[in-house]
């Protein structure tokens, strides 16, 4: 487009600019997310009762015991 407008060269770019668009909201809204429930339950999904009675049931209380090895505080 060697010697056209800035305008001609605008008008030419809105289609394809919509198009691009238009197939990139298509793309957001086929994406789902799973919700943080489903999340832990994929991860549980194979675990024995056993395994789900060992995980820590005060995690957030108790985090720097966890993730650090401090002792556990009083709650």
């Amino acid at each position: 487009m060697q010697g056209a407008t800035f305008e001609n060269l605008v008008d030419a770019l809105k289609p394809m600019l919509a198009e691009y668009f238009q197939q990139s909201d298509d793309q957001a809204e086929a994406r789902t997310y799973k919700s943080i429930w489903e999340t832990a339950q994929d991860i549980t999904s194979d675990m024995t009762s056993e395994e789900i009675a060992q995980l820590p049931s005060a995690g957030a209380e108790q985090h720097d015991h966890y993730i650090y090895g401090t002792p556990k505080r009083a709650l």
